[in-house]
């Protein structure tokens, strides 16, 4: 039982010699496969096991978390990102707004309320966190890091759609 699943030393050594001259690479990396597990193997029995292989490579090594500066510098990972979340929700908190007052979101920006800068300001801080952590941006089912980014760019042209809107008609433009 044993002997058929493996082969002896001198039976791993012949098989690159007798191999037709397709088959040699191929012959070539399994003799050396073999001879390497017949000289680990502890035991003198001659026989080598098939299933020995080599280890997995070790995972590749992350780049280091960015600083502050680099993660909030022009081309750093921050500021589009905390940009594109702060418009996607503004842009449903100003539209929810003028549906129940009745006042555009010039109005509503000239006179902010706390509670409203302190979410924009545990958004940011809650946005920048895993970046200075190093955590990578993954899909999470449908909701993917193109998909956010996209959206956010969509959403920072509405707010600037919306914005050009009423200044030129001087009010809420929808509600």
């Amino acid at each position: 039982m044993q002997a058929s699943r493996c082969l002896s030393g001198a039976q791993a050594s012949t098989s690159a010699a007798v191999a037709p001259a397709a088959l040699r690479p191929f012959a070539r990396a399994t003799h050396r496969r073999f001879t390497t597990a017949a000289a680990a193997a502890s035991d003198n029995s001659g026989y080598v096991p098939l299933s020995s292989s080599p280890s997995p490579p070790p995972p590749p090594k992350l780049p280091p978390p960015p600083t502050l500066f680099q993660a909030l510098s022009f081309s750093g990972p921050a500021p589009e990102l905390i940009n594109a979340r702060l418009a996607m929700v503004g842009l449903l908190a100003a539209a929810h707004a003028e549906a129940e007052t009745g006042k555009g979101a010039l109005q509503l920006l000239a006179s902010p309320s706390g509670a409203a800068l302190a979410f924009a300001a545990v958004f940011a801080y809650a946005s920048l966190a895993p970046i200075l952590k190093g955590v990578r941006h993954e899909a999470f089912g449908p909701f993917s890091p193109r998909a956010e980014y996209w959206n956010g760019r969509a959403a920072m042209v509405g707010w600037a759609a919306l914005l050009a809107l009423e200044a030129w008609q001087g009010g809420a433009p929808f509600f």
